[in-house]
C-alpha cells in the first residue's frame, strides 16, 4: 500500500496539485486502480499522478521530505481533503496503512490501497509528449470556439489532440469552421 512517505509542503502547492488526478478519474470503471492517485515523494519533489487507460496526468512540486516513498489513495477523496486545507504548511505521512494529512488543527486520514498489479503502466506506452500545462490549456482554448455545440453530432463537440513529429496537433470543428 505504501512505503515510508513523510513530507511537508506549502498548502497552496498542495491545493494546486489536488485537481490533477481527480479530473481524469472515470466515474465508472471495472478497474478500481483507475480511481486512485499515486503520490510519490523523491528527490525533493512531490509527484501526483492518475488517469484512465488512455490519458494520464502528472504534476510535481517542491517539498521537504522527511522520508521518500509512495502511496496510492482514492483520487476524489484526496482532492476533497487537499481542497479544504487551511494554514501555511501541511504534513503528509503514512501511519498504520493510512495517509495522514495535518494542517493546523485539521487532521485527515485516508485509507491507502495496494493496486501495484493493476496500476496502469503508462511508461510502457509508445510515444508520448511532455507539455507545459498552461501552454496546452491556451492552445486547446484557442480551438474550442470552433467545436460544435450541437449535441446531435457528438463527434463535432470534441477537440482532437494528436501526437505529431513536432509535438501535438489540436483541432476542432463544427463542420463549417476548422481550427
Amino acid at each position: 500500500a505504501s512505503e515510508g512517505l513523510a513530507l511537508r509542503a506549502p498548502v497552496d502547492v498542495l491545493r494546486r496539485l489536488r485537481t490533477v488526478p481527480a479530473r481524469l478519474v472515470p466515474s465508472k470503471t471495472s478497474a478500481p486502480a483507475l480511481t486512485m492517485a499515486r503520490l510519490t515523494a523523491a528527490d525533493g519533489q512531490l509527484t501526483v499522478e492518475g488517469g484512465d487507460v488512455s490519458l494520464r496526468a502528472r504534476a510535481s512540486a517542491p517539498l521537504v521530505a522527511d522520508a521518500d516513498g509512495e502511496v496510492t489513495v482514492p483520487a476524489l477523496q484526496l482532492g476533497d481533503m487537499l481542497g479544504t486545507l487551511k494554514g501555511e504548511e501541511a504534513a503528509l505521512s503514512v501511519e498504520d496503512g493510512r495517509l495522514v494529512l495535518r494542517s493546523g488543527r485539521t487532521v485527515f486520514r485516508l485509507g491507502c490501497a495496494s493496486f501495484e498489479a493493476e496500476w496502469p503502466s503508462w511508461t510502457d506506452l509508445p510515444g508520448g509528449v511532455r507539455l507545459d500545462a498552461e501552454r496546452f490549456a491556451r492552445v486547446v482554448g484557442s480551438v474550442v470556439p470552433a467545436a460544435s455545440e450541437d449535441g446531435s453530432r457528438p463527434a463535432l463537440t470534441a477537440v482532437q489532440v494528436s501526437e505529431t513529429a513536432d509535438g501535438v496537433e489540436v483541432v476542432a470543428t463544427d463542420s463549417y469552421r476548422l481550427m
